[in-house]
């Protein structure tokens, strides 16, 4: 602080700093790039909202979740809609995505999916 009063420049607290740098961000429309390699990551996770699914020859309406995976460099995406998120769809879902993809990434990366976690935690017990 000595050194910017002494310099003639205000000094900032760590809140100040963070809304100025915010508001040069947003001004300028500045985004981070991320740098990915081929084949490094494939990047998973629920959709998050439900979609209905109808029967065709009974009429009735269910819900489904989206679960949806992605290369990040590609952008190549893959998604399919399951009955639950539960554990032996999740398997099922990625067993389908790696043949989808023909093949698999050094990395799997879930983006907090709430059946890894639990799944994960209770293993670990």
């Amino acid at each position: 602080m000595d050194t910017c009063r002494s310099s003639g420049k205000p000094p900032y607290i760590y809140s100040q700093y963070c809304k100025l740098y915010q508001d040069y961000v947003d001004k300028n429309k500045l985004t981070m790039h991320i740098r990915h390699k081929t084949g490094d990551k494939l990047m998973a996770d629920w959709d998050g909202t439900t979609l209905p699914l109808y029967d065709k020859l009974t009429g009735p309406c269910c819900k489904v979740y989206l679960f949806v995976a992605t290369l990040p460099l590609s952008m190549y995406c893959f998604t399919k809609a399951c009955l639950t998120m539960k554990e032996e769809d999740l398997i099922n879902v990625q067993i389908s995505m790696y043949e989808y993809f023909e093949g698999g990434t050094r990395l799997l990366i879930p983006d907090n999916l709430k059946v890894d976690v639990i799944f994960a935690v209770c293993r670990q017990t």
